[in-house]
């Protein structure tokens, strides 16, 4: 049975021929002729990789696709061929030789805008067309346009843009629900937009919030707004405070709570009366899962509060990894400006990480 392995020399996938003295594994061509020049640049190379050097055989890959059909570039052709190598000497030839198409969608885009505006379009119009297209920002092309200076960035172009691209990002998660907490987050955007002198950032940062506390609704299967999850809300994020009072009181106006922001009852950390039996033996319960959901691994952070710190979280706690931080390999739970450790292992916490990512 013949045996494929990696070559230890050219990493080409080939019959194992022999092994070395580490017992490493040699292909034959690599075993017989051992190195050889690379025909572009003279370099010696393992005598497996080719007539060419892994980056000179990239330079080769990207010229055959530059001169291939498939570009379809009608006034920024140039343009992008002179990026292409700009881009291997920036980065390395094979990345870019395997990202070519990916940035060639890019500069199609541009393109488009180029025929559209019979010029070359700005840093501002290839952000706003990027938003109606749905791409994602290229920190790549913008340098090399702007260092062929082709277009001039601008930072606050760009921080309208990251505004808009979230509340777009709200809105895509909300405008196909049918459920009261998103047709109102629907009609509370349409009134900041009718505010005077409302800048894109305004409102982001008034979403966001709100967004959050919506979030925290559904997750305890909250159908209306709730007095106690929102104390709760502002509690557990203070720094927040300042940026929902807008929506607090958009609720209260609209008779969705019974508060405003100045009257809402206030909530508060409070001396568990659950015994340290009763508490461990949840702790065992839960942890005792491979695969936690995600209103688990909240109970989880609960309980340890409760049985490490004898501290009660208020009712409908929302934890994100906005307040979970990290010091020397330990984790804590912040509240209120006072970090509570609580001894999650790394591959827990990890998958609480990443499920808890703030939205």
């Amino acid at each position: 049975m013949i045996v494929k392995k990696i070559c230890f020399h050219c990493k080409y996938r080939r019959p194992v021929y022999k092994y070395s003295t580490s017992k490493q594994p040699i292909c034959k061509i690599c075993s017989i002729e051992i190195y050889r020049h690379c025909k572009k640049c003279n370099i010696l190379i393992p005598a497996g990789s080719g007539n060419y050097c892994k980056k000179c055989s990239s330079l080769n890959a990207i010229k055959n696709k530059l001169n291939s059909n498939g570009i379809s570039l009608i006034y920024t052709e140039n343009i992008f061929r002179e990026f292409c190598y700009w881009l291997a000497q920036y980065r390395d030839p094979h990345f870019s030789s395997i990202n070519m198409q990916h940035f060639l969608e890019h500069f199609k885009l541009i393109d488009k805008l180029y025929i559209k505006n019979n010029n070359f379009p700005s840093y501002r119009d290839i952000l706003f067309e990027y938003l109606i297209q749905e791409k994602n920002y290229s920190n790549i092309i913008f340098s090399f346009l702007q260092e062929k200076k082709v277009i001039e960035k601008s930072s606050i172009d760009k921080k309208a843009y990251q505004s808009l691209k979230t509340i777009r990002l709200y809105l895509k998660e909300h405008k196909n629900s049918d459920s009261l907490l998103s047709k109102t987050f629907i009609n509370y955007y349409l009134y900041l937009l009718n505010k005077p002198k409302t800048s894109t950032t305004s409102v982001r940062l008034a979403l966001t919030p709100a967004n959050t506390l919506i979030h925290a609704h559904i997750l305890f299967n909250l159908e209306t707004f709730n007095e106690v999850a929102i104390s709760s809300f502002i509690f557990m994020y203070p720094g927040y405070k300042a940026s929902i009072t807008g929506f607090i009181n958009y609720l209260y106006k609209n008779r969705f709570i019974k508060y405003g922001m100045i009257d809402i009852p206030k909530a508060n950390l409070v001396k568990t009366r659950k015994s340290k039996a009763y508490l461990k033996l949840q702790l065992v319960k839960i942890l005792k899962n491979k695969d936690h959901s995600l209103k688990q691994r909240l109970q989880t952070i609960s309980l340890c509060m409760e049985y490490f710190h004898k501290l009660s979280l208020p009712k409908y706690t929302y934890i994100t990894n906005k307040i979970i931080t990290k010091k020397q390999n330990k984790y804590f739970l912040k509240v209120q400006h006072e970090n509570y450790y609580i001894p999650l292992n790394r591959k827990e916490f990890t998958h609480f990480h990443n499920a808890l990512a703030l939205r």
